[in-house]
């Protein structure tokens, strides 16, 4: 996985956020009001993404299983999660 880092005006991040989404973004976050981070699978075109939007700063992004850990704490009886 890995992420682009976008910088735009205030009045046009709705439109970049749309626009990621169809380029295949697995997540985004809102850094600020001129900036997001949008997350890529591995199998996206990077390249295509970097044509598309000039001057993304590029991260690679550790694997990690958001879901899992989740539901493993939920299994828990209800007094063991509030001990512990």
């Amino acid at each position: 996985m890995f992420s682009l880092e976008i910088d735009c005006d205030p009045e046009d991040q709705d439109l970049l956020i749309a626009e990621l989404w169809e380029q295949g973004s697995a997540g985004i976050v809102e850094l600020n009001s001129q900036a997001v981070r949008s997350f890529f699978e591995d199998g996206v075109d990077r390249a295509a993404l970097l044509k598309l939007f000039p001057g993304a700063r590029q991260r690679e992004e550790e694997t990690r299983d958001w879901v899992h850990p989740h539901h493993r704490h939920h299994r828990q009886p209800l007094h063991r999660r509030l001990l512990y």
